[in-house]
């Protein structure tokens, strides 16, 4: 990776957690800087490269758009890790979404020892996730919006992308 397209990431991942820990949302207008930069630094690499960024783009975005029409999670979160898959490249979403989901865990398990939060989320998430296999999707309608959480998930992007990038960047402890 270029130092310059490093240095992007870095500010624009930090960008991202600031913006949700402090409003609880990741502007659009970031998410647009990012998946322009990351298209722009793509395509100086020839063709090949910039398919490799829209695919990268499209990776994040699909990974995460169940979880969103559930309304587990908002759009900026969808939008952010498509913006990391434009910038680094489909080959790189698969480790990032996994050290995104580990770190979130983490972050979750410290929010509810810290704030106390009763395990009840926990079963609710579960009943939605029967709900919507057994009726085939068919109550999605009555499921989305019902409930939105507060878990701050950029910032679990934000730090499982530079864990992807930056302490783990063969995949040797991810495994891929």
């Amino acid at each position: 990776m270029f130092p310059l397209v490093g240095f992007f990431l870095v500010v624009f991942v930090a960008l991202a957690i600031v913006y949700d820990l402090s409003e609880s949302r990741i502007p659009n207008w970031l998410v647009l800087v990012g998946v322009l930069g990351g298209t722009i630094f793509n395509t100086t690499k020839g063709f090949d490269q910039l398919l490799h960024s829209l695919l990268g783009l499209g990776f994040g975005v699909g990974i995460l758009i169940l979880p969103f029409a559930l309304g587990w999670l908002g759009a900026g979160d969808v939008k952010l890790l498509g913006a990391v898959g434009s910038i680094l490249g489909a080959s790189l979403v698969p480790r990032v979404f996994f050290y995104s989901v580990l770190l979130g865990g983490v972050c979750a398990l410290g929010l509810v020892i810290c704030r106390h939060k009763r395990l009840e989320a926990f079963t609710q998430l579960w009943l939605d996730l029967k709900l919507f296999f057994m009726s085939r999707g068919a109550v999605l309608p009555q499921v989305v919006g019902e409930r939105h959480s507060n878990f701050p998930l950029g910032v679990a992007i934000g730090l499982g992308t530079l864990t992807a990038v930056y302490v783990d960047p063969d995949g040797k402890w991810a495994g891929f």
